[in-house]
């Protein structure tokens, strides 16, 4: 028998023994679904599989199935294994581990490992998933194992279309009822999972988003809950890649299904590379792929390595972009509207505020004492907190030159409101509008007279142009519903006496995130990007920017004269510009602040193995990381002759 150990039960050498494929639950996702008819395993066979591991060298046995607690002789395995000088593990639903006095038992046999699966907390969504009313059951087992402190204890979060709505928040939640681990994982498409692919796999690359969030916001917590992801290839999570937590890290060395006479090494031949993806991908030897259903089912979003991260301006680019200094508050994301591609996606209640006015003065004034006089504001919608009018005369009191407010216009419908804006101190109006067709406007702002108001607003900005110094601009998403009526637009606002644009194409993130009824093709752009560019060279009272477009994307007119893509391109003009945002998902008293450029180049946005091959390489910011999950990469092509700037 084996004595209590002194080292963690994560470095024990651990075998997986599947004793069969009976169930209390009936996932809609079970992997075993294939094998239900498989016979399980006597006691007899049982205790022989035992024997072979501990030839083998192992220390923590791991029974599985189906429910392992279904087995009908396991209070003497697990003596057996007791015996033999190896500890017990399950990987269970957990469900049967409600009752406490079963648990106790188990651990006095050398229980000393449990690796728990949970769908959901919501009750309903628990039922719809594993098709059993047993989500107390679960809780309560789950209150039950961590009152063992000698448990290693790790709650298994798989990542289906029926619940990737919750899993931040399921994962934040779990992360405080004192668990050692919370590993999210992709589903693997197998079982009933692949043969309900579309009903119940969600795409990869949604996975990926929503398991990057919840470590993301799990770490803010600072529980003493590790949060690891299994099933996701580095390329997907590049941020936490060392949160990856696979069998071989968990020292799962040998396996055995029922049906297998003996046990066998781990293997990952259920994985795979996506051929002319892959191959370009530096990190290639030390990745295991994805799951083969996803390559089948035509879902690889990867984003092969070529290239360390780069800084976010290396120094030849300095002197050709614009270096002034600015800085930017964000005030919260309450908003008066619901745009549909709205880069802040479903904002939590706990982020569905406006920030305390004091915190905004504090970073006002952080700001202006460290040399910046450019200040602006955005949100949400920076026009309906309360503090507005004193938020601005308090810029302007502390020294600023130029504040400018990001704002939809929605409220700059009414003109005493916007006279008071402008009397206050704001410099500079940047409106965000998205189309010149009322239908369409509405419809992308999800509000039936928005393009009404943001009209009226315009229209009452104009009337106090004079006293706006740094002008009124319009703020626009390049999506499918306007890029082919870029110059329409131009001539409909130009005769409202707008003449600043600044077209962007539109983030694809969490609203807009996997939508391609919203978010174009970039090579589809080119034709009407060069039609911009004509049209704009004609007109002599405009002013036109484009960003968020990598170099090799543009058309040919903008890459043969360095003139013009410093006149053009947005990224070369914008100031250098540094941003506060308060509050998260899970803290609100959370402040992240950052430069902008830094964070599109680092977190936002990748490149191609082939971008180092580029001329534009070294002021490139890149594709946005979402953009590859819809299109790939194949549309970027090294620019061999660098213009003259």
């Amino acid at each position: 028998m084996v004595k209590d150990i002194s080292h963690p039960f994560d470095k024990l050498k651990k075998a997986i023994i599947k004793w069969g494929y009976k169930c209390n639950n009936d996932c809609i996702f079970c992997h075993s679904a294939s094998y239900r008819n498989e016979r399980c395993l006597s006691t007899d066979e049982l205790k022989n599989k035992i024997e072979d591991a501990k030839r083998l060298g192992v220390k923590l046995i791991l029974f599985s199935g189906g429910e392992p607690l279904l087995i009908p002789q396991l209070e003497e395995i697990l003596d057996y294994t007791f015996a033999s000088g190896m500890y017990s593990g399950l990987i269970t639903n957990g469900r049967l581990l409600a009752n406490n006095m079963n648990l106790k038992k188990l651990y006095d046999r050398g229980l000393r490992y449990v690796y728990m699966s949970l769908v959901s907390l919501s009750p309903n969504k628990y039922k719809e998933i594993t098709g059993f009313d047993g989500l107390n059951e679960a809780i309560t087992a789950i209150s039950n194992i961590v009152t063992y402190k000698s448990i290693l204890f790790t709650i298994n979060i798989p990542i289906i279309k029926q619940n990737i709505d919750e899993i931040v928040d399921v994962a934040c939640r779990i992360s405080l009822l004192s668990i050692n681990k919370i590993k999210l994982s992709v589903i693997e498409p197998k079982g009933y999972a692949f043969k309900n692919y579309n009903e119940v796999v969600p795409p990869l690359s949604k996975s990926a988003s929503v398991i990057n969030e919840a470590i993301r916001e799990v770490n803010k917590i600072k529980s003493k809950t590790s949060t690891y992801h299994d099933g996701l290839p580095p390329c997907l999570s590049p941020d936490y890649e060392r949160y990856n937590r696979d069998m071989y890290s968990e020292n799962i060395l040998y396996m055995s299904e029922s049906f297998e006479g003996k046990l066998f090494k781990v293997d990952y031949k259920n994985m795979d590379y996506a051929k002319g993806i892959c191959d370009l991908c530096i990190k290639k030897k030390k990745c295991k792929g994805i799951y083969k259903g996803y390559i089948e089912a035509g879902d690889t979003p990867l984003i092969p390595f070529g290239r360390h991260k780069p800084k976010a301006i290396e120094k030849k680019g300095k002197d050709i972009l614009n270096t002034n200094k600015n800085y930017e508050v964000n005030i919260g994301k309450l908003c008066n509207n619901s745009c549909i591609f709205c880069a802040n996606g479903i904002v939590s209640k706990e982020e569905n505020k406006l920030v305390d006015f004091q915190k905004i003065k504090f970073e006002i004034q952080k700001a202006y004492n460290s040399g910046f006089r450019s200040l602006g504001f955005l949100g949400g919608e920076i026009t309906i907190h309360p503090d507005v009018l004193n938020i601005i005369k308090f810029a302007k009191e502390v020294g600023f030159e130029r504040i400018s407010l990001c704002t939809n216009g929605r409220r700059l419908s009414d003109y005493n409101f916007t006279k008071s804006l402008v009397d206050a101190g704001a410099t500079r109006f940047m409106i965000s509008i998205h189309s010149h067709r009322e239908e369409i406007e509405n419809f992308l702002n999800n509000r039936n007279n928005a393009f009404r108001e943001k009209i009226e607003g315009l229209k009452n900005l104009v009337k106090m142009n004079n006293k706006i110094k740094d002008g009124i601009s319009l703020n626009t998403c390049i999506h499918n519903l306007n890029y082919k009526e870029l110059e329409e637009f131009i001539t409909f606002f130009k005769n409202l006496k707008i003449f600043d644009f600044r077209f962007n194409f539109i983030r694809p993130e969490n609203k807009a995130q996997f939508d391609k009824n919203i978010i174009p093709n970039l090579t589809s752009l080119k034709p009407y990007i060069e039609n911009l560019i004509i049209f704009s060279e004609k007109q002599s009272d405009i002013s036109v920017a484009i960003g968020d477009i990598p170099y090799c994307l543009l058309p040919d007119i903008l890459l043969k004269d360095g003139r013009l893509l410093k006149k053009y391109i947005g990224e070369l003009r914008d100031f250098d510009t540094f941003v506060t945002t308060f509050m998260s998902k899970t803290d609100p008293n959370f402040i992240d602040r950052f430069n902008w450029r830094e964070r599109k180049v680092n977190f936002l946005k990748v490149k191609s193995p082939l971008c180092n091959k580029c001329t534009m390489d070294f002021i490139c910011e890149g594709l946005f990381k979402n953009y590859i999950s819809l299109y790939g990469i194949k549309e970027l092509t090294p620019i061999k002759n660098l213009p003259q700037f």
